[in-house]
């Protein structure tokens, strides 16, 4: 409950700022899972605020993951940001106790370079890398993204590579994670678009080799305002595939919501 009001509390800080802001061109993002090539111009900021509900196992399962972001522009192709991460977990063992814990996650910082503009070129071409840090365990991410928007069609896909070294009493892992994502979306006007979104993870780990394929997939909406906007997607587990003496399936749905305000 005390997560909920502190993100609550986020939310409200951010539309209060919306009263003062004025009619400035935010970033706007038009996917929750998947990234578009634009960056912010030189010099110019955003705050960003993430919420991912996750449910859904085996047994009961519950988890909130949240993020407060500011991206700022470096150059005209360069973007930095940093990240405060939160999450607040409850499960249920074997036993049929349940347990929770709330904490602070940890720390990203993240940069993503335009290499080509998509107004401008055949294709919008990005490369994005976030490091992570937090209690034993660290983590690299990398995404190629790819965009193109045809008249009213916005169409988007990332290759994803992910890195996890955890570090633990006497004993050190390192797991993989190789992904895609796909986004369309049908932007009518007014700020308004509505899409869908198609996301595969693969897990790997040294010496056990590939493990376990997750798909997940579903609608999309977003708005943008101008100087704010929010982006809202709903991805049930449409199948996953894995080894039978691998751990339960991941969550049966996770749903994503980000609010975005140029500050």
């Amino acid at each position: 409950m005390k997560k909920r009001k502190i993100f609550l509390f986020l939310i409200a800080a951010v539309f209060g700022l919306l009263i003062f802001s004025g009619s400035l061109l935010a970033n706007a993002r038009h996917f929750t899972y998947t990234y578009e090539s634009a960056v912010l111009p030189a010099d110019e900021k955003e705050i960003e605020a993430w919420h991912t509900e996750k449910a859904g196992k085996d047994r009961y399962y519950h988890a909130i993951d949240q993020r407060l972001e500011i991206e700022w522009g470096i150059t005209g192709r360069l973007q930095g940001a940093f990240y405060l991460n939160f999450s607040s977990e409850q499960t249920e063992d074997i036993y049929g106790t349940y347990s929770k814990s709330n904490k602070l996650f940890g720390s990203s910082l993240e940069l993503k370079y335009r290499i080509l503009d998509q107004s401008q070129s055949p294709i919008g071409i990005a490369l994005y890398g976030e490091v992570l840090s937090k209690a034993h365990e660290t983590e690299a991410e990398f995404k190629l993204i790819m965009d193109k928007r045809v008249g009213p069609i916005l169409l988007a896909a990332n290759l994803i590579g992910e890195r996890e070294w955890v570090y633990q009493a006497g004993k050190n892992e390192v797991e993989d994670m190789f992904g895609a994502s796909v986004g369309i979306s049908f932007l009518p006007g007014a700020g308004l678009s509505l899409g869908a979104e198609l996301y595969m993870a693969n897990e790997y780990k040294k010496g056990e080799g590939i493990g376990k394929k997750s798909f997940y997939g579903g609608p999309n909406l977003s708005y943008d305002a101008g100087s704010w906007w929010f982006s809202l997607s709903l991805m049930p587990r449409l199948k996953v595939i894995q080894k039978e003496d691998e751990e339960g399936p991941n969550d049966k749905i996770n749903a994503r919501f980000l609010l975005g305000l140029h500050i």
